[in-house]
């Protein structure tokens, strides 16, 4: 767990932790400088609690896209849940998905669940995050949330160490997914509360229920994108990752799966490359290369035919 300023509901969460019917073995709490009575709650909870809790107190502020890796390299279990300092537990969390990654796949390494998606009253409205995904993106493919995620040890051979600028569960989901490692299950195990502080407004994490039509409209109320930076800094950093690995003789894969792994990061720097020009082109130029990314197949990398539609009227 990374914490910062966390005092207004982390006790909630350490709470739903005492209420599990399988016991965390260690917690482990990086707090980021707190100057709330964040670490005052942990260090009297820590007291009485059931299982171990660590509390390692920062310096200086890292940011949470720093504090999360910090936190997970302090882990020693073989199983390592990410949590945020304001969600809540169901009780049969950590029994349900031990016995999901008990039963893996050789090359699983990483399972998110679902989670409802409730007010800061806990109110739930019935919506959930990956139902909410869904709805308006079609599939759960793309979907990552950090809070909601479960990672095999093993997978930090791969991960680590956590490139810059690249945000932490974005990247540990990218390598998983790369190396066919991720599995999604549909079973609703926490509360995921929304409030004012919370660090995304994606449309997805809204309490109230969407559609695919609030998903395009509400795209086409955002700024038209100038470029693709940030996907193209992880695409890079994947590169950097799987070469490396690769040529320190650390890869335990076989060499096909290794070319798909490359195969497929090539294609789709391939993909951003193109749309990068797209957004740069004028209007007419721009639907040109749109309507070419489509037959290529371009926008499988993106949001399918709904990137297509918004680049070609606007």
């Amino acid at each position: 767990m990374a914490t910062f300023n966390g005092a207004n509901y982390v006790r909630h969460q350490l709470e739903s932790f005492t209420r599990q019917t399988r016991l965390p073995d260690e917690l482990i709490i990086c707090d980021d400088c707190s100057t709330d009575e964040t670490t005052t709650i942990i260090s009297k909870f820590a007291k009485a609690a059931p299982f171990n809790v660590t509390l390692i107190k920062n310096e200086a502020n890292l940011g949470y896209n720093k504090n999360f890796p910090k936190a997970i390299s302090e882990c020693s279990g073989d199983l390592i849940f990410i949590s945020d300092q304001d969600d809540i537990w169901l009780p049969e969390k950590i029994s349900y998905m031990e016995t999901v990654a008990a039963s893996r796949s050789s090359n699983q390494l990483l399972w998110m669940h679902d989670g409802r998606l409730v007010d800061e009253h806990l109110k739930w409205g019935g919506s959930t995050k990956l139902g909410q995904v869904s709805r308006g993106y079609g599939n759960v493919t793309g979907v990552v949330t950090g809070a909601l995620t479960l990672i095999h040890h093993d997978l930090l051979h791969y991960i680590s160490p956590f490139p810059e600028g690249i945000e932490y569960d974005g990247w540990i989901h990218s390598v998983a997914h790369r190396l066919g490692a991720r599995c999604i299950i549909d079973e609703e195990l926490q509360l995921i509360r929304r409030h004012s502080s919370n660090a995304t407004e994606w449309i997805a994490s809204s309490t109230a229920r969407i559609n695919s039509l609030d998903v395009i409209w509400s795209a086409f109320k955002t700024p038209r994108a100038h470029s693709y930076e940030d996907r193209i800094t992880i695409n890079k950093a994947l590169q950097r990752q799987f070469d490396e690995k690769l040529s320190n003789g650390c890869l335990s894969l076989r060499h096909d799966e290794i070319f798909n792994i490359l195969k497929y990061i090539s294609d789709e720097a391939s993909a951003l490359n193109s749309r990068t020009r797209l957004v740069a082109a004028g209007p007419i130029e721009r639907r040109f290369l749109a309507v070419r990314m489509l037959a290529e197949g371009k926008y499988n990398f993106f949001n399918g035919f709904s990137s297509f539609l918004r680049d070609f009227t606007r």
